[in-house]
């Protein structure tokens, strides 16, 4: 065999396939180097960063307050979005899916829109449209609705790029979809649709909005009448568990009873629905016959039905059930007092309104009601203030007997300015806010809520007067050597005592014999103010046991207390104008508000 007939008889070597791109392995390496770059660099950083950590200092660092709002609005507009997309954006992709109509075409490509536009001209957009100026937002903010740079914008970005991604899911199974054709029988096939009838209406808040959707499946074709009966029991059960919710958020015990007896009836009427669920539809089979119903009436029936099996049983158990629900769910017992002794600056919260609500602006005496509340609240956090002020527990206000006072002891420290912003100025904006809202055409609560302006006002006056008076205060009652000492304790005294009258006669009905007598008390105790104590000073001051610099403080701070005096007595003399406003203390304000609520 010759060298060429060897070569020639010789297998081809291995030749390298031909890529489809030239130069892969550069391109590969470009890749890896740019995603390391930008990427994977970064990523390793971040965690080899956190792993240097302690774990005091890892759990300061997530749980930020800045870290948890973002964490409160990134999940917080996400679950939002979510639940509105899984109702509407559903139905959007059912009808986009299962039908055909003039103009398809263009709403699945605006529905395609967000996913072809690049993120940054999407976000432009939007905010164009929703800014103050924009096509939308040029309407909706002097209505006082803001969406752009909010987070009700990030919701609407949320839902904007969600519906598509519904619709591509919805495709793939949706077009096979058919409730009508679920015919699993019996009690399957009843448990399969009262849970479709609970999450919708969990997910919608409302029974109508789920009645509704199911009197439209009926009407298509969609479901059948058996499966309609089984929505219409569970969307009962789904009202009562998002009710129940809602109210054991709410503080009031009141309403959180309201709330489990909702839930109590409606759980066990479709269980007792369920249990007699051959019955109930053949009763109402057998009406639709002889009345020659049709499919929505015959839902309407079974609806009627439900809450007469509902009614027919609690009827007689309204007086046991009320006692076990008193029973299950007491009264909150009331706070001693409003505002601790003890007030760290950093931990310092601003006082909430607590009876002012938006719902209740829909009727104009609830709204009123909630206005008086809000003026006794305030009243009661008024008086506290006023103790912290006078360096005297706020506890001593509400012993049933005028308490001795003792000599505060140093060292003495408080921030009267920051106790009325957070305590006095905040709840007092939010009473001036909902005020603002509030449609009285009535002339006799226009005057009762314009007397509930005045006294709120005068409670801040006073509160105002008080903080004047915090700087000597907290200065001379930590020097009992000084010449002032025993005179700001004369004040104090006097000071403590007109708060004392003052609560006890507005404790009492306005205009009631106790009130009278009550008033009457603190005019005679403010009188003395000008008698016994001012011209005690000037004595002092002629017999040279005072000097001239603290005889002007003292004077300064006897107006403050004079001022202060006169208006508790402005606020008794408005209570007893309107009838209704009175500054109650904290244990009656608290029990007063649940009765009239």
């Amino acid at each position: 065999m010759t060298t060429a007939t060897a070569v020639a008889a010789a297998p081809a070597g291995r030749r390298a396939p031909k890529r489809v791109l030239p130069g892969f392995g550069l391109s590969l390496g470009y890749t890896l180097f740019y995603l390391s770059i930008i990427v994977l660099i970064p990523l390793s950083a971040l965690i080899f960063k956190t792993f240097t950590l302690t774990w005091e200092q890892f759990w300061a660092a997530i749980s930020a307050p800045r870290v948890l709002a973002s964490y409160r609005l990134t999940f917080g507009a996400s679950f939002i979005a979510a639940l509105v997309n899984l109702v509407f954006g559903l139905l959007i992709a059912w009808v986009l899916v299962r039908y055909k109509f003039p103009g398809k075409k263009i709403v699945d490509a605006l529905v395609d829109l967000p996913f072809a536009l690049p993120t940054a001209v999407a976000g432009i957009s939007l905010t164009a449209l929703l800014a103050g100026n924009g096509w939308v937002g040029q309407y909706l903010e002097p209505l006082g609705i803001q969406l752009a740079f909010k987070p009700a914008g990030i919701v609407i970005a949320l839902i904007f790029i969600g519906i598509d991604a519904i619709k591509d899911g919805f495709q793939s199974v949706g077009g096979n979809l058919d409730f009508a054709s679920i015919r699993s029988g019996g009690a399957m096939e009843v448990a399969i649709f009262s849970g479709i009838g609970l999450l919708l209406t969990v997910v919608l808040q409302s029974t109508h909005a789920t009645l509704i959707l199911t009197l439209a499946a009926l009407a298509g074709g969609q479901i059948s009448v058996t499966q309609g009966f089984a929505i219409a029991l569970g969307s009962n059960v789904g009202s009562s568990i998002s009710t129940a919710f809602v109210g054991f958020l709410g503080s009031e015990r009141s309403g959180q009873r309201l709330a489990l007896a909702h839930l109590l009836f409606n759980v066990v009427t479709a269980v007792l629905c369920l249990l007699l669920w051959l019955p109930l539809t053949w009763l109402v089979a057998q009406a639709a016959g002889w009345l020659g119903f049709n499919s929505l009436l015959q839902l309407a029936l079974f609806h009627t039905l439900f809450n007469l099996v509902g009614l027919a049983v609690f009827w007689k158990l309204q007086a046991r059930l009320a006692e076990s629900l008193q029973r299950w769910l007491p009264d909150k017992a009331a706070d001693e007092v409003l505002i601790p002794e003890e007030i760290p600056e950093k931990t310092m919260r601003r006082k909430q309104a607590r009876y002012l609500s938006d719902n209740m602006l829909r009727a104009g005496d609830t709204a009123l009601r909630a206005v008086f509340q809000e003026v006794r609240h305030l009243g009661a956090l008024s008086l506290e203030v006023i103790c912290h002020v006078l360096f005297i527990p706020a506890e001593m206000l509400y012993q049933e007997e005028e308490p001795l006072l003792e000599p505060p002891e140093p060292p003495l420290q408080l921030d009267a300015q920051a106790l009325y912003e957070n305590y006095i100025k905040a709840p007092y904006s939010e009473l001036l806010e909902f005020t603002s809202k509030m449609d009285i055409d009535d002339e006799t609560q226009q005057q009762q809520l314009l007397q509930a302006h005045i006294a709120a006002m005068q409670l801040v006056e006073i509160v105002k007067d008080s903080k004047h008076l915090q700087k000597n205060m907290q200065h001379y009652l930590q020097k009992p050597d000084s010449r002032a000492y025993p005179h700001y304790l004369r004040l104090r005294a006097h000071l403590f005592k007109t708060m004392c009258l003052f609560r006890r006669a507005a404790a009492a009905p306005a205009g009631s014999e106790a009130w009278k007598e009550g008033s009457e008390a603190l005019d005679r105790h403010v009188a003395t103010l000008e008698s016994s104590f001012r011209s005690r000073v000037f004595d002092k001051l002629r017999q040279d046991e005072l000097g001239s610099w603290h005889t002007s403080s003292l004077m300064n701070d006897t107006n403050y207390a004079k001022r202060i005096g006169s208006g508790f007595q402005e606020i008794l003399r408005v209570a007893g104008a309107a009838g209704r406003v009175e500054i109650l203390p904290v244990g009656a304000e608290e029990k007063q508000g649940k009765e009239e609520v």
